[in-house]
Formats: C-alpha cells, structure tokens, sequence
C-alpha cells in the first residue's frame, strides 16, 4: 500500500485464546470457584474460650442472684473480641456453646426448685438459650466481614437474638440483657417507645465501643488470630464512632 498512498487501518493482532489464557480473567474464576482453600482454623482455643467464660461470668453476676448490673455494660466484651479475629480457633462455636450451656444452667437453676421433673425442662431449655450466644459469634462475624462497624454490629446482633428468642418457640422473654437496669428508672423509660430492646441495645451500644478499643497486640499475646494492621486500616477507613457520654 505504500505505492497506492491508501491508509490502510491496522487490524487488531489475532490472540490465541488457547494459547494465551492468562487474557481470558473467566478461566481463572472458574478455576478459584473450583479450587477455593480451605479455611484454616487458627489461634489459641484455650484463650477464646477464656474470653467466652469472662463474659458469661460477668453476665451471670449482672443477674439475680449477685444483681450487679452494671457489670452488663461490659459483659459482652470479652466475647465480641472474636468478631475482630480473621479466623476462629478449632471447634470454637462448640466449645462457646458448652460454656453457654452451663451459664444457662446455673442461670435458671431455680427452676428445679418446682418439682424434680423441672431437672429435664431446665436442661432442655439451657439447650435452646446456650444456642443463641455461639449464634451471636457467627452473625456477628458476618456482619463485620460484610462491612458493618464492630461496635455497631455486637448491639444489632444481640438485640436481633433477643428479639427472636422473645417469641421463638413460644418464646422465652427472660434474662435479656436490658432487664438488667431495672434500677435505673431514668434510663428504662424508653421502654415505652422501644421496650426492653432499646435498652438491650444501649448497653450492648457500649460494650461494642469498648471491643473495638481493645489493642489488638493483647488478642496476638493470647495467641488468638487478628492481623493488626488489617485491624488499624478498618478503624482508620470509619470515621464515625459512637461518643460514650458519662
């Protein structure tokens, strides 16, 4: 065409898709569906059960019998530490769900009192309620993977849980954390808007602001598995927290 002085387009270079796999982004997409890893459990299953046990114990003590209820405002704290881990330990939501079990036991122990027949109600419904707190892990998890704030997401989840633990089942409107400030009459008289879940949800408010102030090096000196400078982007990406007003 040089001798004609006709502009003849470039025609685009034919690629070998077969030969060239790496321009077609499909095939390996595929291939990652196919072929996805494994999640590997790691951390200290001792230490997360201890975290699970220091909010148990504190939950129990903000009840009756000890009735410290202003021990609720930071009950959940030890155990919304697992939200922030990248992967839970080896048969964590088990052994969170045993150590659920015996608080529910020895929560609702009075019910044996009634007949000696209450021994098998009180275990079967120390079953159920232990159920809802490895729940709380797993949805809380969730939550937080799919961008929900830490310290949002510990209050919308325990309140959700005691929501549907309300009417589940014919429900089981007991031992919420809310009912805890039953002393603080200034406090409770949103009830008459939101019920006890609006006060569940302040105080669980709470515990989640504490969570996410935690240091994370004290979560890798228990041998539990967070990435700290994963941990240091998420809070620098949120710029909104909650202020805690004393």
């Amino acid at each position: 065409h040089g001798r004609t002085g006709m502009n003849v387009p470039n025609e685009p270079p034919v690629i070998d898709t077969a030969a060239n796999p790496v321009r077609r982004p499909e095939i390996h997409r595929t291939i990652a569906q196919g072929t996805a890893a494994p999640v590997v459990r790691e951390g200290s299953t001792r230490s997360a059960t201890l975290l699970v046990v220091a909010s148990m114990v504190l939950l129990w003590l903000a009840f009756t019998p000890v009735d410290w209820g202003f021990l609720a405002w930071i009950a959940l704290v030890p155990i919304s530490q697992l939200l922030r881990l990248r992967t839970l330990p080896v048969r964590c939501y088990f052994v969170t769900w045993c150590v659920a079990f015996v608080w529910a036991l020895l929560t609702l122990q009075w019910m044996r009192l009634g007949h000696p027949a209450m021994y098998l109600a009180l275990a079967a419904l120390a079953f159920y309620v232990a159920l809802y707190v490895p729940a709380f892990v797993g949805l809380g998890r969730r939550c937080v993977q799919t961008g929900m704030p830490l310290w949002l997401a510990v209050p919308v989840v325990w309140t959700a849980l005691e929501y549907v633990r309300s009417w589940m089942i014919t429900g089981f409107a007991w031992y919420f954390l809310g009912h805890t400030q039953y002393r603080w009459s200034a406090l409770i008289q949103v009830c008459d808007v939101t019920g006890v879940y609006g006060v569940t949800f302040l105080v669980a408010l709470v515990s989640g602001a504490v969570t996410v102030s935690i240091p994370a090096s004290w979560l890798q000196r228990m041998r539990l598995s967070i990435d700290i400078n994963a941990t240091h982007a998420s809070m620098n990406r949120i710029q909104w927290r909650p202020l805690i007003i004393a």
